[in-house]
């Protein structure tokens, strides 16, 4: 299978997976909501014309999920059966052409390998340095994916350079 092949099938494997999250946080939403039965037809027309508001209700939850994310290991259905996905999110420490090391939040430091199939999203690979922002997806054993933004700014600081 070519790499970009590879790479398509495994990047729908993570969407699938991020799928399963959102539905999931779309049942924890609806179990929560108070049961109301509606009397009349006027309520059941009211209900129907704030569907398209309860979908704000699930996504701002679920977006924070994503952002506070430290660590994430799925196990999505794929057509040639089960792969393991994971996630993990942290400060850089180190990169070399084969390695990456990041400093989780809750502790944990994570070596990453990185092959030929790895791809970098926001900061390129040559841009980036310790104390980056980073987030690695591995699908089955292999980074494919690293995306990278660099540390915020310090509260009331100015940040040095330019925009080009």
């Amino acid at each position: 299978m070519k790499p970009t092949k590879l790479f398509r099938s495994r990047a729908i494997a993570v969407a699938g997976g991020l799928t399963v999250v959102a539905l999931a946080a779309g049942g924890v939403a609806y179990a929560t909501e108070p049961s109301s039965s509606p009397s009349s037809a006027a309520a059941t027309v009211a209900k129907t014309a704030t569907a398209r508001t309860d979908l704000g209700l699930v996504r701002r939850p679920l977006l924070r999920l994503i952002r506070h994310t430290v660590h994430a290991q799925l196990i999505v259905g794929t057509k040639t059966g089960y792969e393991t996905v994971t996630i993990n999110r942290g400060k850089l420490e180190s990169v070399s052409a084969t390695s990456i090391t990041l400093k989780r939040p809750d502790g944990p430091t994570v070596i990453e390998s990185i092959g030929s199939s790895t791809r970098f999203r926001g900061l390129k690979e040559s841009k980036l340095a310790a104390g980056d922002r980073v987030v690695t997806v591995q699908v089955g054993g292999a980074t494919v994916l690293i995306g990278a933004l660099p540390p915020k700014a310090a509260a009331g600081g100015s940040t040095s350079g330019t925009k080009a």
